[in-house]
């Protein structure tokens, strides 16, 4: 079996070179994942749109205005926020998290941390067992495949990992 054949496997589309396959986050955020031999890069489904509400000074000291504000936004209160074009431009065009293959057991894998980007060199045994317990202020063990909704006994994802890097 190859590529091609274990993204059929999977449920995805084969589009000549790549793989496209859907998934959920660990977050529950719809991707898109392109899997290259190379390397995966996973997209948000739904565009970013930046809305701005407001919340009271008493909302925000006891710590409820994040769910206010989601509150109101879900509700039509919200407005289209002013001056975010090139923000929601970067998060819609920019992978939540790309892992490219560098060594047959050493990958890089870049991902979204907010208005920031971590990356962090990984292995096999933490892009699909769990991450190693030393890596800092990450607050969850899962591996990083799983952050991207996708699964290492996936035909797909077996069959990606086969693949010697360049």
């Amino acid at each position: 079996m190859g590529l091609k054949e274990g993204c059929i496997k999977s449920g995805g589309r084969w589009s000549g070179s790549f793989c496209e396959i859907e998934s959920i986050s660990s977050g529950g955020q719809r991707l898109v994942n392109l899997i290259f031999d190379n390397h995966i890069s996973s997209y948000r489904k739904e565009p970013v749109t930046f809305v701005a509400t407001t919340v009271t000074a008493k909302e925000f000291l006891e710590g409820k205005a994040l769910e206010k504000a989601r509150e109101r936004i879900e509700s039509g209160q919200g407005i289209p926020a002013k001056g975010t074009e090139i923000l929601e431009k970067y998060f819609n065009k920019t992978p939540v998290m790309r892992i490219d293959k560098f060594d047959n057991d050493k990958f890089h894998v870049d991902f979204e941390a907010g208005f920031q980007r971590g990356w962090f060199t990984a292995t096999r045994e933490s892009l699909c067992k769990a991450l190693p317990p030393d890596l800092p202020n990450i607050h969850t063990r899962k591996p990083w495949i799983k952050w991207i909704g996708l699964d290492c006994d996936m035909p797909v994802i077996k069959e990606w990992l086969k693949i010697k890097s360049d």
